[in-house]
C-alpha cells in the first residue's frame, strides 16, 4: 500500500515536471514576434539554397544563435547554449554540431562530408524549431 502511495507521489511530480516544460516552452514560443519568426523562415529557407556543406553548418549556427539572443540569452553561442541547453532534448548532438562550426570556422582548410554537415545542420534545426515552424 505505501510503494503505491509512493510511486504514485512520484509519477505526480514527474508529470508536473513535463507539464512545467511544455507550459515553458509555449511561452518562450509566443515570445517571438511574427516578423522574427518570418525573418528566421527566409533564412533557413535561404540556408537550403547553399551547396558547400561548411557554409549550411555556418548559417544554420548564425540562425540558431540570433534566435537565442532574440529570447534573451547572451554571450557567445556556447554561453547561449549552457544557459538554454537543458530544454533541448538533443544537447550532446547540439554541442557536437557546435563543434564542428568551430573547427570549420578556425582550422585552415577544414573539409566537411555532406553527412556531416547535415547532422550538424539537422541540430540546429530542432534547436530553431522549437519555436518556430520551418
Amino acid at each position: 500500500m505505501i510503494d503505491g502511495i509512493i510511486m504514485f507521489g512520484v509519477l505526480a511530480i514527474f508529470a508536473l515536471i513535463i507539464l512545467s516544460y511544455v507550459i515553458y516552452v509555449q511561452k518562450l514560443r509566443k515570445k517571438l514576434p511574427v516578423r522574427v519568426k518570418h525573418r528566421i523562415r527566409m533564412e533557413w529557407g535561404h540556408l537550403r539554397t547553399l551547396k558547400e556543406p561548411s557554409q549550411r553548418v555556418m548559417e544554420a549556427e548564425k540562425i540558431a544563435d540570433g534566435l537565442l539572443k532574440t529570447l534573451g540569452y547572451e554571450g557567445t553561442f556556447s554561453d547561449k547554449l549552457k544557459k538554454a541547453g537543458p530544454m533541448f532534448a538533443n544537447n550532446k548532438s547540439i554541442w557536437a554540431a557546435h563543434r564542428l562550426r568551430n573547427q570549420i570556422a578556425h582550422e585552415t582548410g577544414m573539409k566537411v562530408s555532406v553527412k556531416e554537415a547535415d547532422r550538424a545542420v539537422a541540430s540546429f534545426k530542432l534547436v530553431v524549431r522549437m519555436f518556430v515552424k520551418i
